[in-house]
């Protein structure tokens, strides 16, 4: 694509060099504090391939940027790539300009090339009615959050709290960017390093070819389900110095039976385990259900106040995660909401299924990455 000019801006594709001017335009519009290596390995070293990326300069200083993430995903029994769109931006100088608008129909246009299969995002309450309006989108609700109680009273009063006079905001309870670029919440005692001391049984994260063959053959993965093999959990869980992951997996005489990926994180006031990915082998579902009895036996040990999971209604997994104790969660509990939202792309007669939430299987992201 060629850069060409609007509103008196350069607009164009990302050129390598240009990430400081990137972090720039993050650190105004998310209000965070963006670190380069994460970016990199978000948009550049994805196994699925580059992000694409698109900016609008003024004079060299990036005023917005659109961009996606290429998926490999499995889809009513095919495979193919879909896009997850991450990070629009625009200073708050050049908004109700257009600018955005142009970015985002050059990247409609640079995806309907590709041949890309469906675009993608999560958004918040704010940005929602605008990526429905402008991009052709159409929300998949509700945002599937379930949890499994461990402290209730205490949670109870941790909620309540935050409805009295004269609270103020602790620490943990800054806005959390909504940024995928923003990386995992910090914090020393949530380290897989710190975490491993008080966690027999569970180890760091790591991948091979057996949970390649792993996901092939699960049970019950929704028809919609990004590839989770072994290289894109690879770089999804990199364990890199300081990451919140831990894993614990069932092997059988030959195979690998069950995988699940967990971290624990201080939200909102709350101490929750997340079961970032869960799947079991066909026949091996004994062996799922307990890997999740070990994510509530740890979380408890860690004194959370509950395990967090993610599962579609009309799913099995969210029927799963109920005879274990789990609870859906209405939306309205949460401080910030989030949608799913998606835009098929010729699909023909399969163009509804995108939209039936049953059909969708969702992992937890740190910054929205699935």
């Amino acid at each position: 694509m060629h850069s060409s000019s609007i509103a008196g801006l350069d607009i164009g594709p990302y050129a390598q060099g240009e990430e400081g001017a990137i972090l720039d335009c993050m650190r105004v519009c998310f209000k965070f504090e963006p670190e380069v290596e994460r970016w990199r390995h978000l948009y550049l070293d994805n196994p699925a391939g580059k992000a694409v990326i698109l900016l609008a300069r003024d004079r060299g200083r990036v005023v917005s940027h659109v961009a996606f993430l290429p998926r490999r995903t499995r889809f009513f029994g095919r495979q193919g790539f879909v896009g997850h769109s991450v990070d629009a931006m625009t200073r708050p100088e050049w908004r109700r300009r257009g600018v955005k608008s142009a970015l985002s129909a050059e990247l409609r246009r640079i995806a309907d090339e590709r041949g890309l299969m469906a675009i993608f995002s999560f958004a918040n309450e704010e940005h929602l009615p605008m990526v429905v309006k402008h991009e052709g989108r159409r929300a998949v609700k509700p945002f599937p959050v379930m949890v499994r109680p461990l402290r209730p009273i205490h949670a109870g009063l941790a909620f309540a709290k935050r409805w009295f006079p004269g609270y103020e905001a602790a620490k943990h309870d800054e806005q959390i960017p909504d940024c995928a670029a923003a990386g995992p919440l910090a914090g020393e005692s949530s380290k897989s390093s710190t975490l491993l001391s008080r966690a027999p049984g569970w180890s760091s994260v790591a991948f091979d070819e057996r949970h390649d063959q792993l996901l092939c053959e699960a049970e019950a993965i929704p028809r919609i389900a990004m590839v989770r093999d072994a290289a894109h959990l690879t770089w999804r869980y990199t364990d890199a110095p300081g990451a919140p992951y831990l894993q614990q997996n069932i092997f059988g005489s030959r195979s690998l039976q069950a995988t699940v990926v967990i971290r624990t994180a201080l939200l909102y006031g709350f101490r929750i385990t997340f079961v970032m990915e869960w799947f079991w082998r066909s026949g091996a579902r004994s062996d799922g259900l307990r890997l999740i009895q070990e994510v509530i036996r740890l979380a408890r040990g860690l004194g959370c106040h509950g395990v967090g999971a993610l599962a579609m209604p009309g799913t099995l997994q969210r029927r799963l995660l109920r005879r274990l104790g789990f609870v859906g969660i209405p939306e309205w509990v949460f401080p910030k909401t989030t949608t799913l939202n998606v835009c098929p792309k010729n699909q023909g007669s399969e163009t509804a299924l995108w939209f039936e939430r049953a059909n969708w299987y969702l992992t937890w992201g740190d910054g929205f990455v699935l």
